[in-house]
């Protein structure tokens, strides 16, 4: 996992914004999850189990034969958020998978870890009837009694990523179909991406935590003068932006917000949550921008006039700086300021 996953699935997993991502994408804008209503669950990754099964292995010569012996098969799941969300009294496990690239495969990757998780839960419930010994017939071969039901499983996969998703969007995207008879076509099964494209223009406007703020920043993060007006339009939010929103912009939208630490402390109902203001550190950051600029020129311009009067009046270094009044040693800085700008 690189350091981009790593940085969006912290940020994601605070509460609050997970509510409002699922109250957006899945609820279709509704308000019917809050934070209290969501428990995480602990990522579990593929493990291998063994498990006894009867194995069919050949015999020497002609013929079959049955033993026990061990089957090894992978569980759990892989998925970078997992978490149960209760709607009343039904709970929904949702969980969200953060890409900062396109991923070509992603229908078939999603379609396996969906049904790792209704596996899983299958699994569950077949153990503890084992335990009770409560089932015969038709439901002991199945694991589970007549009737009984699992927890709907929705992956949403949310892509960070600079360019547009031009990956497949649904399975059917994936299989060549072309050729096969309509009835057969009818019966391949699709599998759609619930997918969240953070960086497309308009995406995440009905957002009501810092993920309304973080997604508009990364949407115009290539284009200095939109950003710059897109924080003054939400200055209020940008100035008291909590620490872990303003390292996703840092990582994702490849700024420095923490480096000029400005830190603004404001009381929650714990006590005191340190927040920074954004657009402080922006017009920092534009500061740094233009005396860099002024910099460069007034390199380019030692660079040229001493090298000139070098050139044309066939003067030494020491004797072109005298004349112009330069020290040797910010001659040499700037021509080496210049050489390294050059490809």
């Amino acid at each position: 996992m690189g350091k981009n996953d790593v940085m969006t699935n912290m940020y994601l997993k605070k509460a609050e914004r997970s509510a409002d991502l699922i109250n957006c994408y899945v609820c279709n804008g509704k308000q019917l999850v809050r934070a209290e209503d969501i428990r995480l669950i602990e990522n579990m990754h593929y493990r291998v189990t063994e498990e006894k099964a009867a194995l069919i292995t050949r015999k020497k010569g002609r013929g079959y034969k049955r033993k026990q012996g061990k089957n090894l098969r992978l569980s759990g799941v892989n998925m970078d958020l997992v978490e149960e969300v209760r709607f009343g009294m039904r709970v929904v496990i949702i969980s969200a998978e953060n890409q900062s690239n396109v991923h070509y495969a992603m229908p078939i990757r999603m379609l396996n870890e969906e049904a790792i998780m209704y596996h899983e839960q299958w699994q569950k419930i077949a153990a503890e009837h084992e335990k009770k010994k409560d089932l015969r017939g038709a439901e002991y071969m199945s694991g589970m009694a007549k009737g009984e039901t699992v927890r709907p499983v929705i992956l949403l996969v949310v892509y960070w990523g600079r360019e547009e998703w031009k990956g497949p969007r649904n399975l059917r995207d994936m299989i060549d179909g072309e050729g096969f008879p309509e009835e057969i076509r009818d019966m391949i099964t699709d599998y759609p991406l619930h997918l969240v494209e953070v960086r497309k223009k308009g995406v995440g406007e009905e957002l009501k935590s810092d993920l309304r703020e973080v997604f508009g920043f990364l949407q115009r993060s290539e284009d200095r003068e939109k950003l710059k007006a897109y924080v003054e339009e939400n200055k209020e939010a940008f100035q008291h932006m909590a620490t872990d929103a303003c390292r996703t912009l840092e990582v994702m939208g490849n700024v420095e917000i923490l480096k000029h630490d400005h830190e603004v402390s404001e009381k929650n109902g714990e006590g005191k949550e340190v927040t920074h203001d954004v657009c402080k550190a922006i017009e920092d950051m534009k500061e740094e921008s233009r005396q860099e600029g002024i910099k460069q020129e007034s390199n380019q311009k030692i660079y040229i006039h001493v090298t000139v009067l070098m050139k044309n009046m066939n003067l030494t270094e020491e004797m072109a700086c005298q004349a112009l009044e330069i020290m040797p040693e910010d001659y040499r800085a700037a021509r080496a300021a210049i050489m390294a700008q050059k490809p």
